[in-house]
């Protein structure tokens, strides 16, 4: 584990979004959300994605899991009483809508990742969708709560002084095409 690189992760960027997830987030951070069973939450990434640089997302959910304590204090038993199953993708956004870059979907894991090299500089969104139940002992599992962290490289702006100066470069030459 790169501890160096995961407490800039935990301490800058986007850190557990308000509310119960979701919404307009920086190209690092991390979150605790919840999901309704059939539905999605939406993290729309503000910083446009460099092209060609390493994207990385992983969510993780617990199984619902209840530890017995026995009469003699022992907490060897446990028992299973439902388990979600959660699903992790990236859609770049465009003018045309979403368009799905990668998906991790897993059926009996409670943990899904991405990790690849962006193709296109662009604007992305994270989409953690809750499909089901693998099982559900209970009847009544609707809610799912999840933590999730992603990391990408925000291709560079350019800074006003250096647009002012290509706009001024730019009417010099052509300044200098109409005299002649």
């Amino acid at each position: 584990m790169n501890v160096e690189k995961a407490y800039n992760q935990f301490a800058s960027g986007t850190a557990d979004v308000a509310g119960n997830g979701g919404g307009s987030v920086k190209n690092l951070g991390w979150d605790y959300g919840q999901v309704n069973l059939g539905s999605y939450t939406d993290y729309s990434i503000s910083d446009a994605l460099l092209g060609g640089s390493l994207f990385t997302s992983t969510l993780r959910w617990n199984q619902g899991s209840v530890v017995a304590e026995t009469a003699t204090g022992d907490f060897s038993s446990a028992a299973y009483s439902y388990f979600a199953n959660l699903d992790l993708s990236l859609y770049r956004v465009t003018d045309a809508g979403l368009s799905l870059v990668a998906t991790s979907a897993t059926t009996y894991m409670n943990t899904e990742h991405i990790s690849f090299n962006l193709t296109a500089t662009g604007n992305y969104l994270l989409r953690v969708v809750y499909t089901g139940n693998n099982y559900d002992f209970t009847g009544s599992h609707l809610l799912e709560g999840y933590g999730l962290a992603w990391s990408g490289t925000a291709a560079p702006v350019p800074e006003p002084a250096s647009m002012l100066v290509l706009a001024a470069g730019a009417c010099a030459l052509l300044r200098r095409r109409r005299n002649r």
